[in-house]
């Protein structure tokens, strides 16, 4: 007789009832600087950093290769580092379409300011997004500003391996330079 072949016991896994409930769930996606092609090599970029005016810096999903719905509340959760009361970080989520290329800003901006001069603080931005549908090749693009008044700076952290970075002589210590954006995404189509 043959020996059988034993395997081990199945798996137990569990889910939250309401996301079972609900068809939903949450994607997280790590920013990160990509500089390929300028004089910092690829991810090796630990910060974004305005000086005195708006610059937007833009984050992409890349091209979805299947159909999403996105609808809930994303939080992004995120180190940044300035001038007391007069720099701000600027969030927007934008839909940009595969064929076209349109962009179009998903929920509202969110704002806010730096409390701590010269500290850096954990903000958590909470957007609420409608439902939106993307197809395939769609991106989902995350934008990040900044509102430096008077040649002020400003820095956020970008790096999904949460390296500490110093600058200015202030110190935003490991682990807390990873900016994490929890996207609410519908199962099913």
């Amino acid at each position: 007789m043959a020996d059988l072949i034993r395997t081990k016991d199945p798996a137990i896994a569990s889910y939250d009832y309401n996301d079972i409930a609900d068809g939903t769930g949450v994607v997280i996606h790590y920013l990160y600087d990509n500089k390929v092609g300028r004089e910092t090599p690829f991810g090796e970029e630990i910060y974004a950093h305005w000086s005195g005016s708006s610059d937007e810096k833009n984050y992409s999903t890349g091209q979805f290769n299947a159909p999403r719905i996105l609808e809930g509340t994303a939080i992004l959760s995120f180190a940044h580092l300035g001038d007391d009361g007069t720099t701000s970080t600027i969030i927007k989520i934008f839909h940009k379409d595969g064929a076209t290329e349109e962009e179009t800003q998903i929920g509202s901006t969110w704002n806010d300011y730096v409390t701590q001069s010269q500290e850096y603080e954990i903000k958590n931005a909470k957007i609420i997004l409608p439902r939106t549908k993307f197809k395939r090749g769609d991106e989902l693009i995350i934008q990040l500003d900044s509102d430096c008044g008077g040649g002020e700076e400003h820095w956020v952290g970008v790096d999904p391996q949460g390296r500490a970075f110093t600058v200015g002589g202030h110190t935003v210590p490991a682990g807390f330079s990873i900016f994490v954006a929890r996207l609410p995404f519908r199962i099913g189509t």
